[in-house]
């Protein structure tokens, strides 16, 4: 058997969690800025939401940190590729959720 294919797979699980660690994991801290702009989710559904994100987008292509694009960005984002990625409303809104909230996560010092 060729190197080359011995190696693929390999570099595809290297490439593909090569962005997840620079991926912050939320807090509670990005709870509480949700909750103070109205929308209520638990540190544990943004931290599934992440998951979510890893999983479904990582799965095909290089993920975008949050911060990336601002919210409607990521809205016309996730419309232009949800089906491609076969994501249900619920996983469309909740990956929506985590990566708005994400986006305007302050810089750390």
């Amino acid at each position: 058997m060729n190197l080359r294919l011995l190696l693929l797979p390999f570099a595809a699980v290297f490439l593909l969690s090569s962005c997840k660690p620079m991926l912050t994991i939320p807090n509670d801290e990005d709870a509480v800025r949700a909750a103070n702009k109205g929308i209520d989710i638990s540190t544990g559904q943004l931290q599934q939401s992440r998951q979510l994100y890893i999983n479904k987008c990582g799965s095909c292509h290089t993920l975008y940190l949050p911060n990336k694009y601002k919210g409607p960005m990521w809205e016309q984002v996730l419309n232009e590729m949800s089906q491609r990625a076969k994501l249900t409303e619920d996983e469309k809104k909740d990956l929506l959720t985590y990566l708005i909230i994400m986006s305007e996560k302050p810089k750390s010092k």
